[in-house]
């Protein structure tokens, strides 16, 4: 590898384009002072990353960029790209040339490129590791640097030997997985702290779900006294419409009697009906002829006293009339006499009324004259008033006019000079405005030329700054998921392990064993911690061992045999209750405590490895219709656990369904064992196991599933920080477009 070109566009002093090509054997740059020799060194380390601007000798990041000069504009944009022969494939691309840019704006924004496509700084700095390539490596060595070399420190050294060396690699890898490790320190302590609050919730869902299980055994109960009640009253009704349909028909025998005796009685009644008819006619129509006799009678009566009453009424009447007829013969005489009264007072009224009336018009007359006159002299006396009001507003108007004027006079003097001195500024400023105005119409044209050579490529910005926002958006989402998964992941996993912790699924003997062995080791790992410590005392003399009963356990049959997720199913129902045995490498070193056996809480076999005797007969079923694989296939042990795998797994055959095991079997002759995909087992002494799998927690299911889950998380994780280093480079990407 070997650098191959330089191109500096904008950068410092190079305003201009600039290829500077190295080629093999070509290996310093030299030249008369400010030729920009320098300016190529500070390129070369600007590219590789190099943060300070002192050490490129300026005060900010943007004096990278070309500032302008007398006769030339500054630049927007400063570009270096360096680019390097790897056809011995020295740097970890699959390309023989690579190219290395970096670009940084007016407006503060910098991109790497590797290649022509975005990349990180720590991306490069990666890419050149190992290499001797870097901003402080011995790869270039400008002005001064010999001097510094030989008067640096054995420290300063030791960098260069070890970048040299290829061992700064590893140190920049050790401190990144230091940095990781203190950050997952840090999620650990978050996901305890989730943990805690997940146990305290699952503590009451626990409760909800007592309650739940209490109020399904409840209901149950209520649904079977429900239905026994039900029964007991459907049997109760039923006697009861046995007796009512019996009363019923007692009653309709009765009813029909009484229907018998009633239309009897209803012949009857027709007949005392007409008879009561006709004798009712004959009375009615005596009675009429009473009635009528009756009121004949009675008409005549009342007649008779009518006229008595009336003879009676008339003599009255004639009585009150005579005395009113004498009473309004007085009344005419006096009404007479006050009528020829009243007739002369009238007379002499009237004449009165005359005389008062031809007066009446008389001053009616004088009165009409009088105010003719008196509205005359008003309308005359307002008419003066109006006149001097009149002249006495236009006096005081034209006084105020006459002021106005000489006031006004005066100002158009004043401002006469004022407008001849601005006459004189606006020619002049009018002129400069039409040279300015010539200058601007020059420039606008330059400017909407230009608008014109940069609207195509904005419009491709935009349009790739759509693109880069929908990326982003579905990595967003992408990230948003892996998350998801991965949290779910690790839940499950957190449930497993809690699971295979409290070793959920064991039996009480073998979990005792396997605790008392897990304690025992850890007190001797104490003791022989605490014998390095202090050595030379009297902890040093008391050396506890593990007893030998335990000492000698290897572990479970689960803990020692391992499968894929996808065989542990098969593998299960292959063993059976064997994934509990305790496998022990002597018997006669387990067997040393017999005492001990009696505190176990409870049965446990273990298998003795040097006593297992030796599998024969093991016949191979490959050619055979429905065969899938031989059980050993599927699990993985230890070395020293071959004899174990192949006692207990040996002579166990995987095969498609039961039917295929059945026919299989019927040609076996050796004592092989059968099981099916789906778990079902045939025994060779005739025992079939058939059903759905086990409900109790499978140990290796559980062993392989912690497994899968770890790969998966981890390559959850790696996609996860691919998917966000992308996010950033779109999220970078975005931003500067």
């Amino acid at each position: 590898m070997f650098l191959k070109r330089i191109s500096m566009v904008g950068f410092k002093s190079f305003a201009d384009k600039v290829d500077l090509d190295f080629a093999p054997g070509v290996t310093c740059v030299v030249g008369p002072n400010g030729c920009g020799k320098s300016n190529v060194v500070d390129a070369f380390k600007w590219v590789l990353g190099e943060q300070s601007a002192k050490s490129l000798r300026g005060h900010q990041m943007l004096d990278m960029i070309f500032n302008g000069c007398a006769s030339r504009k500054s630049s927007g944009m400063a570009l270096v790209d360096l680019v390097f022969d790897n056809a011995d494939r020295t740097l970890p691309l699959d390309c023989d040339q690579v190219s290395v840019t970096r670009k940084l704006y007016r407006s503060g924004e910098s991109e790497y490129l590797i290649n022509k496509e975005p990349a990180r700084l720590k991306d490069i700095r990666e890419l050149f590791l190992d290499t001797g390539v870097g901003t402080s490596a011995y790869c270039v060595i400008e002005q001064g640097k010999v001097d510094v070399l030989l008067q640096s420190s054995p420290v300063e050294r030791r960098a260069i030997f070890e970048e040299a060396a290829g061992i700064s690699k590893y140190k920049v890898r050790k401190r990144e997985a230091l940095r990781r490790l203190e950050r997952t320190e840090q999620n650990l302590l978050r996901v305890a702290d989730i943990i805690e609050e997940v146990e305290k919730r699952l503590r009451s869902v626990k409760l909800q779900a007592g309650k739940a299980r209490n109020y399904q055994a409840y209901d149950a109960r209520l649904r079977e006294l429900r239905s026994v009640f039900s029964l007991a009253e459907y049997h109760r009704l039923t006697l009861e419409m046995d007796r009512r349909r019996a009363d019923a028909d007692q009653a309709s025998d009765g009813v029909t009697g009484l229907r018998t005796r009633i239309d009897v009685s209803e012949t009857e009644s027709v007949r005392l009906t007409g008879e009561t008819d006709r004798i009712g006619a004959d009375l009615a129509v005596v009675e009429n002829g009473t009635l009528q006799a009756q009121s004949q009678i009675t008409a005549h009566e009342e007649r008779v006293d009518a006229a008595g009453r009336r003879v009676v009424e008339e003599r009255d009447h004639l009585a009150r009339s005579q005395e009113r007829l004498e009473a309004q013969q007085r009344r005419r005489e006096a009404l007479t006499a006050e009528l020829a009264r009243l007739q002369e007072q009238t007379d002499r009224l009237e004449a009165q009324a005359r005389e008062q009336a031809e007066l009446i018009q008389e001053l009616l007359g004088q009165d009409r004259v009088l105010a003719g006159e008196l509205a005359q002299a008003q309308a005359l006396l307002e008419d003066e008033k109006a006149g001097v009001i009149e002249l006495l507003r236009r006096t005081s108007h034209l006084h105020n006019e006459i002021g106005r004027l000489e006031t006004h006079r005066d100002s158009l003097e004043g401002q006469h000079g004022r407008l001849a001195q601005r006459d004189a500024q606006i020619a002049a400023e009018l002129r400069e405005l039409l040279e300015r105005k010539s200058e601007l119409e020059a420039r606008h044209a330059e400017i909407e030329a230009l608008i014109d050579t940069e609207m195509r490529p904005l419009e491709e910005k935009k349009a790739e700054a759509a693109r880069v926002h929908g990326l982003r958006a579905d990595l967003a989402r992408e990230i948003t998921t892996a998350r998801e998964l991965r949290s779910g992941l690790a839940s499950r996993k957190q449930v497993l392990a809690d699971l295979e912790q409290k070793m959920e699924g064991v039996g009480k003997g073998v979990r005792q064993m396997l605790a008392a062995k897990t304690a025992a080791e850890e007190t001797n790992r104490g003791l022989e911690s605490a014998r390095t410590e202090v050595r030379g005392s009297s902890i040093e003399s008391g050396r506890t061992e593990v007893p030998g009963s335990l000492a000698c356990i290897e572990g479970m049959v689960a803990d020692l045999f391992e499968a894929d997720l996808i065989h542990a199913l098969v593998v299960e129902a292959a063993l059976g209750d064997q994934d509990q045995y305790l496998v022990v490498r002597t018997g006669e070193a387990f067997l040393s405590d017999p005492a001990g056996f009696d505190k176990l809480a409870g049965r446990l076999t273990a298998i003795c490895l040097d006593r297992l005797p030796p599998v024969v007969n093991i016949r191979d079923f490959s050619g055979y219709p429905g065969f899938v694989a031989a059980a050993l296939d599927y699990v993985r042990f230890p070395e020293p656990l071959d004899q174990l795998g192949r006692h207990l797994l040996g002579k166990t055959v995987v095969v498609e369904s039961l039917e295929a095991a059945r026919a299989i079997a019927a040609q076996d002759t050796d004592g092989h064992r059968f099981v099916t995909l789906n778990g079902q087992v045939l025994e060779p002494d005739g025992r079939v196991i058939v059903g759905p799998p086990s409900s109790r927690a499978g140990l290796i299911s559980r062993k392989s599933e912690l497994r899968d889950i770890d790969q998966q998380l981890v390559e959850f994780e790696r996609r996860v920080v691919t998917l966000t280093d992308q996010l950033n480079r779109t999220e970078a990407e975005a931003d500067h477009l």
